[in-house]
């Protein structure tokens, strides 16, 4: 599950060259951050996690001088731009708001992979993330 900056992670970063690299702290769970053109893995996340990922993601995309942001999954020919913060903060609250509505795994599916994202990769993601949102919970 996303869970945030661990309290003692920093960013790191060394030049290469004329290129300078970015290494975040890993999360607590080592959790994917971003995506590109694929379903999010949201099956181990919960609304509050999503919410602090979703913004975290948004703090990401406003760093300076981002050119090369490599999501943790992506199809072959996806971008790799800092334009991949936005597609995760915006796929993620589009989630919420899918779950909100539906009633079942079936319609959060449904809604989730018709509309904007119905040529995303991943389905099983969706699929399991969608199955884990209405899953029984523990007590």
């Amino acid at each position: 599950m996303w869970s945030g900056w661990p309290a003692s992670g920093t960013r790191t970063s060394e030049r290469v060259g004329r290129a300078e690299l970015i290494r975040l702290p890993p999360t607590a769970d080592e959790a994917e951050l971003t995506f590109a053109d694929v379903h999010a893995w949201t099956a181990t996340t919960n609304k509050d996690a999503r919410a602090k990922w979703a913004g975290d993601t948004e703090k990401l995309a406003a760093l300076p001088g981002l050119r090369r942001v490599i999501p943790g999954h992506q199809m072959a020919d996806s971008t790799q731009t800092a334009e991949v913060f936005a597609f995760t903060s915006k796929y993620v609250q589009a989630f919420d708001e899918a779950a909100d509505d539906a009633k079942s795994a079936e319609e959060l599916t449904a809604a989730m992979a018709g509309g904007e994202y119905r040529d995303l990769g991943g389905q099983l993601f969706l699929n399991l993330g969608a199955q884990a949102h209405y899953a029984p919970k523990a007590e």
